[in-house]
């Protein structure tokens, strides 16, 4: 009989042994689920983050600018989604990501779907609400993801492409694709190209203007060394004025080269400035256009993600963990459209100032090209009209220590002459040492 007690003491104290075990184990499971609850609610994914206190001025409005995203029964987080521009919400620092958690003094979010919070912020009467906010540090660099760059490297190729081919292709066009802006930059290539040419042409000017000077110069130099060397004084000064009638010609070559190379630095500094500066800021604005277009798109295909998954009651980890890289993304999309508002009007001034520039000083310049070649043409055309008869006159030629008097006449020698003529040490047989020879020369 004490066997059978002892017996069944024994087995009642092991069995009470089991049962503190297991609620000791049952104990460290329940406390191992909650931290990883805790942990997944609280899974940011590396992005940083930090409490905040927005205050937003109603200003007698009765709508904040703000739309809501999130909320139960699928992400523990409210959300905003988007601002409206020129709202009460976009002159506080509120933004696009930030996760509403409640208002200062009033209720919390946590637990409430998007629309319980924002029937809860409409019933408000306050003309100023305090949000408790959990804002997200904000890097650009954080962004850039394969994803993303085929995303701008595909709108880029639409952008070049005609719309029937994109949807032969199954590509989906953006609204800004075939933006007017960026189509301009195959108008400022051609531009760019005819300025090329124009430059080419201007600078051929001057290389054949600039020899012609030269010659002009070598002509008058060596004209009046040999008028002043000639005995003769009507030789002396029929050989003079003509080495002055260069010396004038050289005058109008000399003002059409001033003139060319004036025109030319405004042509280059139009098209290595000018043009080039407007090439670069469209490229920005481009750029910044398909980045944004990507973000947009990124962000439509996250939420068509996301409305799957809830439709078939199995939400996303990142939606109930509060969502974060959706909520990085609409950051980054808000900061980068008023960057690319920015670099809009950037293309659009710099636009204007090129059209101007082109209407106003080129063709300036132009009618200077035109008018200067004009002006030399006819200016080197009244020099040779008023050139007198200089022929004939009579010129001592001296050679080899010797003189030798020519008299220059309207008249050309015979050919029987100069056929005849034979060179003796260098000398034409015509000339005679003894005597006089009389050439007839126009």
């Amino acid at each position: 009989m004490d066997n059978a007690e002892s017996m069944e003491q024994r087995l009642i104290d092991i069995f009470s042994e089991l049962v503190c075990l297991s609620e000791v184990k049952l104990t460290k499971i329940s406390n191992m689920q909650s931290f990883y609850e805790e942990q997944r609610f609280h899974d940011t994914y590396g992005i940083e983050v930090k409490e905040n206190v927005v205050e937003l001025d109603r200003k007698g409005n009765e709508k904040l600018g703000v739309t809501l995203g999130g909320g139960a029964p699928h992400c523990p987080s409210i959300y905003v989604t988007s601002i409206q521009d020129n709202s009460p919400a976009a002159e506080s620092n509120l933004m696009p990501g930030d996760e509403i958690r409640g208002i200062v003094g009033g209720p919390n979010f946590v637990g409430m779907s998007r629309t319980q919070a924002a029937d809860t912020i409409k019933r408000l009467k306050n003309k100023v609400l305090q949000f408790k906010v959990t804002t997200i540090a904000y890097k650009h660099a954080s962004i850039h993801s394969i994803d993303i760059w085929y995303k701008s490297l595909k709108h880029r190729m639409i952008d070049s492409i005609s719309c029937q081919t994109s949807d032969v292709l199954g590509f989906s066009r953006a609204v800004l694709i075939n933006d007017p802006l960026v189509k301009h930059n195959q108008e400022l290539q051609q531009l760019e190209r005819f300025y090329q040419n124009l430059h080419a042409y201007i600078v051929r000017l001057i290389h054949k203007n600039t020899a012609y000077l030269n010659t002009l110069e070598k002509l008058n130099y060596t004209l009046s060394a040999i008028g002043a060397r000639e005995q003769q004084t009507e030789a002396s000064n029929a050989i003079s004025h003509y080495a002055s009638i260069h010396h004038k010609l050289a005058f109008p070559v000399k003002e059409l080269l001033l003139k060319l190379k004036r025109v030319q630095s405004a042509v280059v500094s139009f098209k290595t400035k000018i043009i080039k500066d407007t090439r670069i800021t469209i490229g920005k604005y481009a750029d910044a256009k398909y980045e944004y277009l990507s973000l947009c798109l990124k962000v439509k295909e996250m939420e068509d993600e996301e409305l799957v998954a809830n439709s078939f009651h199995d939400p996303l980890y990142r939606t109930e963990t509060g969502n974060y890289p959706l909520r990085l993304i609409l950051r980054s999309r808000h900061e980068l459209k008023f960057v690319f508002r920015a670099k809009r009007n950037d293309v659009l001034v710099k636009l204007d100032l090129l059209n101007n520039k082109h209407t106003q000083d080129m063709c300036t310049n132009f009618k200077m090209l035109v008018s200067a070649l004009s002006e030399q043409s006819e200016k080197s055309h009244q020099i040779f009209k008023s050139i007198p008869n200089l022929f004939p006159f009579q010129t001592t030629i001296v050679e080899y220590g010797k003189d030798f008097l020519c008299n220059y006449t309207e008249e050309s020698c015979s050919e029987d002459e100069i056929s005849s003529e034979k060179l003796s040490n260098g000398i034409p047989s015509f000339i005679d040492t003894q005597q006089e020879k009389i050439i007839d020369l126009d």
